[in-house]
């Protein structure tokens, strides 16, 4: 794999090393492109709607003109349709961007993670599972892209932005007034009730919205910290709280937590260093054992 993106050491990886490459700028930009996509159907179905319901609102129930009437419902549907379509791509790709960046976790000096790499893709799919592991998995994942956490640590816990929590509530709060609409559109008696059903879609509607644009804010974020997270343990870049003491490394709570056991963070394979021979992360710029400088391995 070409690294190029992401550090600035030369030469080709081994066929079997963990690869650092969420960040990598064909499927970051085919989950964000396809997200805003489909923002952009939903947005152009809140214009319809709006359409539609200024018809129904215009008329009384069953004296609507059925030509004009036809064609505000086909819109509608059509538009209905379409977004539905783009959901199954867009969700196949987002979630295999899920996925790389949760693999990520262990090549960026990450340990101690709670779920498989096979939970990030399993656990949208379990029935009431998928209310709450995703987004505490994603939260892991942006916790754990952290650049300044030390370049080998536990999992780190502590507050997560707000965007992320605006697009699970968002994410999940569009499919209530959605389920509404259907429900009342189908048993509907009155113009009232056309109207409540045209007003839960738009509201739907404008929550989908809101969901893509945090989820994209979500995906370029965490392509970008992990990118950087990988500059700073090719020691391309210095940040002041990476730096490698081992009194700092934490218990995974995020805080100075009590001394871990040096040898315990040994990595096999890894870049052994010249003055003790401890095995570091091969990206790691000095020993976790000595503080000797190290030359990344390539």
């Amino acid at each position: 794999m070409d690294r190029s993106r992401f550090v600035a050491t030369p030469g080709s990886s081994d066929p079997g090393e963990e690869q650092i490459d969420a960040g990598r700028l064909p499927l970051t930009m085919a989950a964000a492109a396809l997200l805003g996509i489909c923002g952009l159907v939903y947005a152009v179905g809140i214009v319809a709607e709006l359409r539609y319901l200024a018809f129904v609102q215009a008329g009384t129930f069953g004296f609507y003109d059925p030509v004009t009437y036809s064609a505000r419902v086909d819109q509608v549907n059509t538009l209905t349709t379409v977004a539905r379509l783009m959901a199954l791509p867009t969700g196949i790709v987002f979630i295999l961007w899920f996925r790389r960046a949760y693999r990520n976790l262990p090549a960026l000096g990450i340990f101690n993670l709670r779920w498989s790499p096979g939970w990030a893709v399993g656990a949208w799919f379990v029935p009431f599972l998928n209310l709450v592991r995703p987004v505490r998995i994603a939260a892991d994942i942006w916790r754990c892209s952290e650049p300044t956490l030390p370049m080998q640590a536990s999992r780190p816990r502590g507050r997560v932005p707000a965007t992320l929590a605006l697009w699970w509530a968002a994410w999940l709060g569009a499919s209530v007034p959605i389920v509404v609409a259907s429900l009342v559109s189908r048993h509907a008696t009155s113009s009232a009730d056309l109207e409540t059903a045209s007003l839960c879609r738009l509201v739907g509607d404008a929550l989908q919205i809101a969901a893509a644009v945090f989820a994209i804010l979500f995906v370029f974020d965490v392509a970008n910290r992990q990118k950087l997270r990988a500059k700073v343990l090719a020691g391309e870049i210095r940040v002041r709280s990476a730096a490698l003491d081992t009194h700092s490394l934490t218990s995974g709570t995020g805080s100075p937590g009590p001394r871990r056991d040096v040898e315990s963070l040994a990595t096999p394979g890894g870049t052994p260093c010249p003055s003790c021979g401890f095995e570091n992360h091969r990206y790691a710029p000095s020993c976790l054992r000595c503080h000797a400088r190290l030359e990344p391995s390539v």
